[in-house]
């Protein structure tokens, strides 16, 4: 990741709180069938990550492609 959208920190948090959230949902399926019940919720975690980071990692390189262009200093 390119340092230009400085929020990764706040994406780290968000990714925190949205695993202990899914965990906490699956609380009572996760002290029974263990393996089965984290592997969903990990599923179901990752399904949301990785459309956070999808779209954090576009903003991030549409700023990398605004500031290193070639004629910038003209433009």
């Amino acid at each position: 990741m390119t340092p230009f959208r400085g929020f990764w920190v706040n994406v780290a948090l968000t990714n925190a709180l949205s695993l202990a959230r899914t965990l906490l949902k699956r609380k009572d399926a996760l002290e029974g069938g263990l393996y089965e019940s984290l592997a969903q919720a990990l599923q179901e975690y990752e399904g949301a990550m990785f459309g956070r980071a999808k779209e954090n990692m576009e903003k991030t390189w549409a700023g990398l492609e605004h500031l290193f262009i070639a004629n910038g200093i003209d433009e």
